[in-house]
């Protein structure tokens, strides 16, 4: 019996170690480098992807800067700026349309909207409750914003079709 052990452990072993190589060589340089930003978007930005696109919006300090990244061009563009300067918030899209949501300065409830047909931001409902870092998802079109600093157990759904809140 601990024949059979020791085989198979020095089995699994060489095993292991022979995947190890073999991955370390695939991975040696999976990176390339893209175009650079056209503005640095300092600390604790958001990036969604959107439409084949990659849209990259705040930062700390709390900017406004907003810019796209195109894939299929390798090019950035500038956009309309954000009305808000935030950081430390939530972002995601709901069909078509990028959704900023919460975040500094202060903790806010602040909803902004923008819908790159048109490169306009529109305001939105406020959240129900203030918050900064709230995690937000997309379920069946409704944005789900949990938690956040100080509002660890707290959730609220948007529907964006009636621009409404409910806890």
């Amino acid at each position: 019996m601990k024949m059979k052990f020791k085989r198979y452990w020095i089995l699994s072993s060489i095993v292991f170690i022979v995947m190890l190589i073999n991955s370390q060589a695939s991975l040696a340089d999976p990176w390339k480098r893209l175009r650079d930003m056209q503005i640095p978007p300092g600390n604790d930005f958001r990036t969604t992807l959107m439409n084949g696109k990659v849209y990259v919006t705040g930062g700390w300090p709390t900017l406004t800067s907003f810019q796209v990244y195109d894939p299929s061009t390798g090019t950035w563009t500038k956009k309309a700026d954000q009305p808000t300067g935030r950081a430390r918030y939530g972002a995601c899209a709901v069909d078509g349309i990028l959704y900023v949501i919460g975040g500094l300065p202060f903790s806010n409830a602040i909803v902004e909207a923008y819908d790159p047909g048109t490169d306009t931001w529109t305001r939105k409902a406020d959240m129900i409750n203030a918050r900064r870092m709230p995690a937000v998802c997309v379920i069946d079109g409704r944005i789900y914003a949990a938690g956040g600093q100080g509002l660890d157990v707290y959730v609220e759904m948007y529907d964006p079709r009636t621009d409404t809140w409910t806890p």
